[in-house]
């Protein structure tokens, strides 16, 4: 498939998005996958439903944020917290977690929650 912005056919997307699943699936067994990746969507959708419901009150209402939070507008209640963004942000707060406790260990210690054992600023190194 060309990066340009020529046309692309279908059997050529279905290629790269099954070899996109397949690199990110990694070692787990594709009949397993869809125990993963289906709750992983259905939250996913909760949380974009209820911000569509959100903003969509935002407009019936001229901008009153309370009435837009309120559990009659929405289909699904998404508690503080628990929304797809939250959920999102956990990684790199673990990390700079990790980073702090890291610092003030007397011992030498690499630690590194991401796929490698780089960050944009290098590897995680305590003295």
């Amino acid at each position: 498939m060309s990066l340009d912005n020529s046309h692309v056919s279908q059997q050529e997307l279905e290629q790269y998005l099954w070899g996109a699943a397949t690199l990110l699936r990694g070692g787990v067994d594709p009949g397993e996958y869809k125990n993963i990746i289906f709750p992983l969507m259905f939250f996913k959708r909760i949380s974009d439903v209820y911000d569509e419901e959100f903003e969509e009150a935002l407009r019936e209402s001229d901008g009153d944020l309370e009435y837009a939070q309120f559990a009659e507008n929405h289909r699904f209640i998404v508690p503080d917290g628990s929304h797809w963004k939250d959920v999102r942000e956990i990684p790199p707060m673990l990390e700079k977690q990790s980073r702090m406790l890291c610092e003030r260990s007397k011992k030498p210690t690499q630690i590194s929650l991401r796929a490698s054992s780089e960050t944009e600023t290098g590897p995680i190194k305590t003295a």
